[in-house]
């Protein structure tokens, strides 16, 4: 688990780079060979992990509701297998 979040937040903070704000989306894979997919919104301020309800549930059911911070904060969001 803990390689994820390092492979997660060194993906958010390569997007501090970026010149626009659109998302960037891609997969990491896990220590077992598992891929899951991410999404990176936002520039600048801290690096949030948005973890949403679990298996059956995607990314896009908190999205939105993390959209206001994007805007001030890099928040990086993957869908849990």
């Amino acid at each position: 688990m803990r390689r994820l979040i390092r492979a997660l937040v060194l993906v958010g903070s390569a997007a501090l780079a970026l010149p626009a704000q659109a998302p960037t989306t891609g997969y990491v894979r896990t220590p077992d060979g598992a891929q899951l997919f991410y999404r990176v919104e936002g520039r600048g301020g801290d690096t949030l992990i948005a973890i949403h309800g679990g298996p059956g549930v995607d990314l896009e059911s908190i999205a939105g509701d993390f959209a206001p911070l994007a805007q001030r904060h890099v928040v990086i969001f993957y869908d849990q297998r």
